[in-house]
């Protein structure tokens, strides 16, 4: 397959016209490279319409010598540091965690695991794998802003003997696996002084030449890498990433549908889709009457329009459950039960005593001789102008069955302010879920408990579901009983795109968490 991708290559640059640059020559500053400091873009050349210059291969760059992969959020960076660094396991397009630099593991409570390592593996230094190296990068993640959340359940990580690490939970959880995808580097390994060796297909090459990645004859991997050489091309800003791109230095780019602010493309390129977890919600404040009632909240979660909202321009994948629609996790029977529903609203709500009784379109709920009508307040980023779009959709459709929402649109720091206050009935609100899908983050204590939702056999119900080796009948009670309680309504979660000019890969599979997932199949089938 490397062969025939290499011929595609050089089938393209036959087309080329004859005498063109190579990508030094119309993106770096000649002064500034080869050798000296690190290059920087110039001025606008004129724009070619062929594919990537002499069969170069750019991914973005922010321009940093140092490879910090525990430390370093920077978007553009984080597109190609999966090629540099592993975890135990590597998450695919339904976010299951498939072995990496784990072979296998077992557990008999969810709580304590034993991994085992996979042998032969070598840092780009020479150095082996051993379960000490895990160990330190696992409590050193924990440590870190990136991934200090997803491991707040870890109690420790240790070297059970030289290839087996051991891991202890607070509690349970069967979807630890699927959380460490955090980079495994050596033990102690400094933030300074250039690049942290890993052991991934590719390794960074920053102080000679020109900044790439250059494939690694000893990685682990049966597949090898198909491409030798990624270059390594400064886009430190939005305009800097557009032009890249537009003028084919870049080879790919991510656009992603749901930022208001996001960058977007012209030219002629190919677009390969991928899931996220990133979910787009209304939550509710459970503490607050009416809002207290979990069948009021279920009549509220009936009533959203998800496919609605999913399908204005691409957006995402509506949803009822907070799980991917792709992973095997989630139910799509209950899903089907509880999605939307004007008719079950309708019902729900007048089996609570809401009816119209003054004719004025409105619910309201009659005691005595007084009428208290159904009119809640829905709080959103007025920001995110996707957002307030979404929000705006959903009031509206709650109106034709007779219940008022106030949009009340906020900046983001009043809107954030408002919610650590509980000064809301309902909001709308956007989260990246860790992979292991744990609710409990929409509870009271919860990073997102805005709603200061609890209830004692819902949660005893999670305990269950995380404890079950086997799981599905627990999962099920649990999810049944999340959909009926509704302490928030998923609307969907939002899907993006990897693109890449025309011609030059056949077959991606983009991922979450690695857009080079299955690297090598990006070229034509044998």
């Amino acid at each position: 397959m490397k062969t025939r991708l290499a011929a595609l290559l050089v089938a393209v640059l036959l087309l080329l016209p004859v005498g063109c640059q190579g990508l030094e020559d119309w993106l770096y500053e000649k002064e500034s490279a080869p050798g000296g400091a690190l290059p920087s873009p110039t001025a606008a050349p004129t724009l070619p319409t062929s594919p990537p210059r002499n069969g170069l291969f750019g991914v973005p760059w922010s321009g940093l010598s140092t490879v910090a992969p525990l430390v370093n959020d920077n978007r553009f960076d984080a597109q190609w540091l999966p090629l540099v660094y592993e975890g135990l396991f590597a998450l695919d397009e339904q976010f299951q965690p498939q072995p990496a630099l784990c072979t296998r593991y077992t557990t008999a409570d969810n709580r304590v695991f034993l991994f085992t390592l996979r042998s032969g593996v070598l840092f780009h230094d020479g150095a082996p794998l051993t379960a000490e190296d895990a160990a330190w990068s696992l409590n050193a993640a924990k440590a870190s802003p990136l991934y200090a959340a997803r491991l707040a359940d870890m109690v420790s990580a240790r070297a059970a003997d030289e290839m087996t690490l051991e891991v202890t939970l607070a509690r349970a959880d069967p979807r630890l696996p699927a959380l460490l995808t955090t980079p495994i580097v050596p033990a102690l390994s400094a933030a300074g002084g250039g690049p942290v060796p890993g052991t991934g297909p590719y390794r960074p090459v920053t102080d000679a030449e020109f900044p790439h990645l250059a494939a690694q004859d000893a990685w682990w991997g049966t597949a090898k890498p198909l491409i030798e050489r990624l270059e390594l091309v400064p886009a430190a800003s939005g305009d800097k990433l557009i032009y890249a791109f537009e003028t084919r230095a870049l080879s790919l780019a991510v656009y992603n549908p749901s930022d208001p602010t996001g960058v977007n493309f012209r030219g002629d390129y190919e677009t390969w889709p991928y899931d996220t977890p990133i979910l787009e919600f209304v939550g509710f404040n459970t503490a607050r009457k009416p809002l207290d009632d979990p069948l009021l909240r279920q009549a509220l979660a009936a009533a959203v329009d998800r496919d609605t909202a999913a399908k204005t321009e691409g957006r995402g994948v509506a949803a009822v459950l907070p799980i991917p629609t792709v992973s095997p996790l989630y139910n799509a029977s209950l899903a089907g039960a509880y999605g939307f529903d004007l008719s079950r609203a309708s019902t729900l709500l007048r089996g609570l005593g809401y009816e119209d009784h003054d004719s004025d379109g409105l619910l309201d709920l009659q005691s005595g001789w007084r009428l208290y009508p159904l009119t809640l307040n829905l709080l959103v980023c007025g920001d995110n102008t996707l957002h307030l779009e979404a929000a705006r959709r959903i009031a509206d459709t709650m109106a034709g069955i007779g219940v008022d929402i106030q949009l009340t649109p906020l900046p983001l720091t009043a809107f954030r302010q408002a919610l650590a206050k509980g000064a809301f009935d309902l909001y709308y609100g956007q989260v990246t879920l860790a992979p292991n899908f744990a609710p409990t983050l929409f509870f009271a204590g919860g990073a997102l408990g805005y709603g200061g939702y609890k209830d004692p056999e819902t949660l005893a119900l999670w305990g269950e579901a995380a404890a079950a080796l086997s799981g599905s009948e627990a999962q099920t009670a649990f999810w049944r009983r999340f959909l009926e309680e509704a302490p928030i309504a998923p609307v969907l979660f939002e899907r993006q795109s990897l693109l890449t000019q025309r011609g030059l890969v056949v077959k991606p599979g983009p991922t979450w968490d690695n857009l080079f997932f299955n690297l090598a199949q990006w070229g034509p089938e044998d």
